[in-house]
């Protein structure tokens, strides 16, 4: 089993989200709880990317360099 669905596992049964999508939730489904979590932290880094200075990667010229990280 790979690690996605194991963590997909672990969200569904011991914190009871619903995943309603197939595949990668892009935020689009409000019933999806997955997807209403995508949407937000899509909200949070557009307002942190208006904020703060991101400066772009050698390969990225016009696009900011983020990445999602946490615990």
């Amino acid at each position: 089993m790979s690690v996605e669905k194991v963590f997909d596992q672990l969200l569904t049964q011991k914190l009871n989200l619903r995943k309603l999508c197939e595949g990668e939730c892009d935020g689009s489904n409000q019933k999806c709880d997955y997807c209403k979590t995508a949407a937000a932290r899509k909200e949070l880094e557009e307002k942190l990317k208006e904020k703060l200075s991101v400066l772009p990667s050698e390969d990225e010229k016009k696009k900011p360099s983020t990445f999602l990280t946490g615990s």
